[in-house]
């Protein structure tokens, strides 16, 4: 009679458990899922208690992005970073962010940050593919600039070869 007991206690405490997924997890769950509003009211609700919690500030970020809220995911993402300079999603999507803003500069600055993380190849491949792009897009305004090589200090159109420039 004790055994059943016990089997029964552990059988409805494990049900109960299984049923209370936490805001945190909720949010990500519906971020995976692609329910970006949800995900971004679930991130809301966790750092309404916890107003620091890195992770629940990232998804909130990512949601905002993914929503188009640019500017709110910048500020949330941005606070990220500065507290966690290594967090590769807060990167990522900081630098996503930025570009979608048509900030080319911050974005190839957060997307090189990300490389220097040395992430999974194929997303190394994918960021470097990016930094091509905004290299290439931006280097007729390097060039005008009257000084050799721009922002990459002295160095070509495209960051490499050129001498370097003494300014």
């Amino acid at each position: 009679m004790h055994q059943w007991s016990v089997s029964l206690s552990l059988i409805v405490s494990a049900s109960i458990l299984a049923g209370c997924a936490t805001p945190y997890l909720q949010g990500r769950t519906a971020l995976q899922q692609g329910r970006y509003d949800e995900a971004a009211t679930y991130f809301e609700r966790v750092l309404a208690g916890e107003p620091g919690r890195l992770d629940a500030l990232a998804g909130l970020g990512v949601a905002r992005y993914k929503l188009g809220a640019f500017d709110e995911a910048v500020d949330t993402l941005h606070r990220v970073v500065t507290h966690a300079p290594k967090r590769a999603d807060a990167r990522l999507y900081l630098g996503l962010n930025y570009l979608r803003k048509g900030e080319d500069g911050l974005a190839e600055a957060h997307l090189t940050g990300l490389l220097d993380l040395k992430p999974h190849p194929r997303l190394a491949a994918q960021i470097e593919r990016a930094l091509r792009v905004i290299r290439v897009k931006s280097a007729p305004l390097r060039g005008d600039a009257g000084v050799s090589g721009g922002k990459f200090g002295g160095r070509g159109p495209m960051g490499t070869g050129g001498p370097r420039s003494s300014i």
